[in-house]
């Protein structure tokens, strides 16, 4: 069963607002998805170092451990984000 649009009968400037709430949130969180990619990439030569071997690697995680957990955490929060708005727009 189809689940009616919230939006159906609202007038035209509220549904205008939502659908611009809507448009930034998704730009902000496309965005935000950038922000561990720089971190990452700049702390332990991100993606590229994912087919080093481990003795190549895990030196690069030891010398630069804060950059490489921020970015890290980033990474999750940015997920997060994304998990918690597809969450919330489940029907109860």
């Amino acid at each position: 069963m189809a689940r009616p649009d919230p939006t159906l009968g609202a007038p035209a400037t509220s549904r205008s607002r939502l659908l611009l709430a809507a448009g930034l949130v998704l730009l902000v969180q496309g965005l935000s998805l950038f922000a561990p990619m720089s971190v990452l990439g700049g702390a332990i030569q991100w993606p590229d170092s994912l087919g080093f071997p481990p003795s190549q690697r895990l030196p690069l995680l030891r010398d630069s451990i804060a950059l490489s957990t921020t970015g890290i955490q980033l990474w999750f929060m940015a997920l997060g984000c994304l998990f918690l708005w597809r969450a919330l727009r489940r029907p109860a």
